[in-house]
């Protein structure tokens, strides 16, 4: 395992400006850190520089290899050791291994060769007059010839800022032609039609025999039955029930909906009727029951016939 330089223990106890960790994190960005000590290596260096901060640099940080793990987004511990190492060896951190008891130590540092990185900003809204001729070139160690696909990119033995020039015009945005049309040439719109609810529908009249409190009450209790089962009745079907039911009874009625209701059914059927509509099987045997039982015997003369 390898840790910071030999000046280490220096610099956990240097003293640090405000705002450092902001300034590490923006030369970071310019010396594109992130191509040669990978994503995983930035994303470390901006948790332990930001922990800082909220420290007030009072000092180095401290955490656990388990604690920095699900901070920094790894899975495993291979991963953190390769990323902090890729910035110990970059000159990015400073690290002082723990022990059993004790969490290792923590400072975010920048590269001597960096230090001299003028801190200004390097997107696409930078004016810079007069502009840099050659651009502002910034030494750093050998690495891999990686483009970064930019204006300019990272080349072996050196890192240039991505400052393009000339800075780009917006082209301007077309005439809106249509604006140029007088008011009095414009159309009016189509008037939005509105649903009209005058024509509300009214209900259906409850014949005399059957209108009492009772069986209002029942036949709303009916109906609120056949819209949670999702069936609910037509007026035409509403009109035609009313008019056969209306010569049995009110407590004929009433008894056959609350019978229905509780059976879950879908039509009106009293409790001795059939739900199909037909006669039972026993009403249709004659040796159903007793006395039917007794009348067969006495037609077929009660014993086998020959």
């Amino acid at each position: 395992m390898t840790t910071a330089k030999d000046d280490g223990s220096s610099v956990m106890s240097a003293l640090r400006p405000a705002y450092f960790a902001n300034r590490v994190l923006r030369l970071a960005i310019k010396t594109a850190l992130a191509q040669h000590c990978g994503t995983e290596g930035l994303a470390l260096l901006t948790v332990i520089a930001m922990t800082e901060d909220a420290r007030r640099y009072r000092g180095p940080v401290t955490f656990w290899n388990e604690q920095l793990l699900p901070l920094v987004g790894f899975a495993k511990w291979e991963r953190l050791d390769r990323a902090r190492q890729s910035l110990i060896d970059a000159g990015w951190l400073a690290y002082e291994p723990g022990g059993r008891h004790r969490p290792g130590r923590y400072r975010v540092t920048i590269p001597t060769d960096l230090e001299a990185v003028a801190d200004v900003a390097v997107d696409e809204g930078l004016s810079l007059d007069p502009p840099l001729d050659p651009p502002l070139a910034i030494p750093r160690r050998e690495s891999s010839g990686v483009s970064t696909g930019g204006t300019t990119g990272v080349s072996r033995g050196g890192t240039f800022l991505p400052i393009p020039s000339p800075t780009p015009i917006p082209k301007p945005k077309p005439e809106n032609k249509g604006a140029a049309i007088a008011a009095d040439d414009v159309r009016p719109s189509k008037a939005l039609k509105v649903k009209d609810t005058s024509k509300a529908q009214e209900p259906i009249p409850i014949p005399a025999e059957l209108d009492t409190p009772e069986f209002q009450q029942a036949w709303s209790e009916w109906k609120e039955h056949l819209r949670q089962k999702r069936k609910p009745m037509k007026p035409l079907q509403e009109s035609k029930q009313l008019s056969v039911w209306a010569a049995n009874g009110v407590e004929r009625t009433i008894g056959a909906i609350n019978h229905s209701i509780a059976n879950g059914w879908q039509g009106l059927f009293e409790p001795n009727a059939p739900s199909n509509g037909q006669r039972s099987a026993q009403q249709d045997d004659p040796r159903g029951n007793f006395a039917a039982g007794k009348r067969y015997l006495e037609m077929f003369g009660g014993g086998s016939h020959e």
